[in-house]
């Protein structure tokens, strides 16, 4: 994610080389919906059905635990499917990962001694 140029060609085995083409080629592929109401209809009319299927309405659901159908148009809304070949999902100047990814840093945070992890606990009950 985002979506972008290398991931339509690699996909799809295409030679988009321009942001004109990806823009014509997701253009095609786009549903269009006279009133948008929900995530689904937002990503069905922008990219179409096969790219919603393959990465917003399995990642949606398990990020929400609701299908794109069931969520409000501005959740989706602020996904971006780029036409350029930008993989970054925020465009801001300065951007880091963490080394060893998100998984392992959180892993070690668990792991310090100062932090005590408790399950099945309702946060209100401790305020």
């Amino acid at each position: 994610m985002p979506i972008n140029r290398a991931t339509l060609n690699l996909l799809y085995g295409l030679r988009l080389e321009t942001e004109a083409d990806a823009a014509a080629y997701l253009a095609k592929q786009a549903e269009p919906c006279e009133t948008l109401r929900t995530s689904e209809d937002v990503v069905v009319s922008s990219v179409g059905r096969d790219l919603y299927e393959r990465f917003f309405r399995g990642y949606t659901r398990k990020q929400w635990g609701l299908d794109p159908s069931q969520l409000d148009k501005s959740v989706a809304a602020r996904v971006p499917a780029r036409t350029t070949t930008d993989d970054r999902y925020f465009t801001d100047k300065i951007q880091a990962m963490p080394r060893q990814g998100f998984t392992r840093m959180f892993e070690n945070m668990l792991d310090h001694p100062k932090i005590r992890l408790e399950l099945g606990v309702d946060f209100r009950a401790t305020w």
